[in-house]
């Protein structure tokens, strides 16, 4: 037995019964940890296929993580990246392609192996099981990682709108690579299987790179989902209610623009005013729970009144801090760094950034303007 397939199964197993068994369980951790589950199935069928290679039912791992690998990383990313996230009915329809696969598995379970050699030497039934497997992993697993990408770019579109950092706690890096791996694993394997078959034919199982792929699958995905919360919050307030479906022109938010200038003087009060901009974890919803407004209206207030999202308002504001300072002298004493997080920056990176996008140069070249023209002076 390949050793690879026990640390795996024992890797995965882990990793699903440490985040289902952790308290305070967030929704998404609940198919987190299921995804897990169904990886350490796939390999422990595999496991048991070694053993008892004449019991086709142990097969089914042919069948099983291809056919729910690609719902399971929709439902999570949905989850994940979604502010109010909920099982739907219409969810159901994403274990029809496990019905599918599982009638083709009873349909051609005892049609002979499609890795007995060359395509060309298969019998019609076992060209159609090797068909249908590879049509299912690339056609399926590319449609529902697709569908995942799609829902990352469209958290990163609100999440400008909700948060004023942009860090590895909410940038979702991480969940791009794993939809992007697991798409490759399945076809690394289509690859070497073929490879293996028809041009190089060596003695060396293709299987090897699906079961090196999956351990490291269910690694990174136990590491990182474990260590990723929620980034909204875990409650909505009782002012929320059900957001409404918000357009252009914000038409059905029920805000006219009187309402919208009102707001927005509130919210000068108190991000400018009382200088909240200067907490590096400062969200909308903070704002929104302080005066006690939805959160959506605060969103609205700010695009509508200062043009502006509100990722790029606050670290405007913390932009123009750091250049008061500067101007005043005040940051002589300090590093950029420490002027950069006592201004409600979070990292180094972000502020050269968005310094950079505002002004055009780099923190460091306008200090070095600020003292040039000090010194002429």
């Amino acid at each position: 037995m390949d050793g690879l397939l026990l640390v795996g199964f024992l890797q995965s197993s882990f990793a699903g019964f440490i985040i289902l068994t952790k308290q305070d369980r967030q929704r998404q951790e609940h198919i987190l940890g299921l995804w897990l589950i169904l990886i350490a199935a796939e390999l422990g069928l595999k496991i048991l296929d070694s053993f008892f290679p004449e019991v086709r039912l142990f097969k089914f791992d042919t069948i099983l993580l291809p056919m729910l690998q690609g719902p399971f990383i929709l439902l999570y990313t949905r989850f994940l990246t979604s502010e109010n996230p909920d099982f739907r009915t219409r969810d159901l329809l994403h274990m029809l392609p496990l019905v599918y696969g599982t009638i083709l598995f009873f349909v051609f379970r005892n049609a002979s192996s499609f890795l007995k050699g060359p395509v060309s030497e298969m019998s019609a039934s076992s060209k159609s099981i090797l068909i249908s497997y590879v049509l299912n992993i690339i056609l399926i697993n590319l449609l529902y990682v697709v569908l995942a990408l799609r829902l990352v770019n469209r958290y990163k579109q609100l999440m400008v709108n909700r948060f004023s950092v942009y860090d590895s706690r909410n940038n979702m890096v991480w969940l791009r690579f794993v939809q992007v791996f697991s798409l490759l694993v399945p076809l690394l394997f289509v690859l070497s299987s073929f490879l293996y078959l028809e041009v190089i034919h060596l003695h060396v199982n293709p299987g090897f790179s699906l079961n090196l792929g999956l351990t490291l699958l269910s690694f990174v995905v136990g590491y990182f989902g474990y260590n990723q919360s929620s980034v909204f919050p875990h409650k909505s307030s009782t002012l929320e209610g059900r957001q409404p479906a918000v357009g252009k022109a914000y038409t059905k938010s029920g805000m006219g623009s009187e309402g919208e200038v009102a707001l927005m003087d509130r919210i000068s009060q108190f991000v400018v005013r009382d200088k909240a901009f200067l907490d590096p974890e400062l969200t909308i919803y903070r704002i929104g729970e302080v005066l006690e407004v939805p959160h959506y209206h605060v969103t609205q207030a700010i695009n509508r009144v200062e043009g502006k999202n509100f990722y790029t308002y606050i670290n405007a504001l913390r932009v123009a801090e750091v250049k008061r300072k500067m101007q005043a002298g005040e940051a002589k004493q300090y590093t950029l760094l420490a002027l950069a997080l006592d201004c409600g920056f979070a990292s180094k990176t972000t502020f050269n950034t968005v310094f950079k996008k505002l002004e055009g140069v780099t923190p460091t070249q306008y200090k070095k303007e600020i003292s040039n023209l000090s010194g002429q002076k």
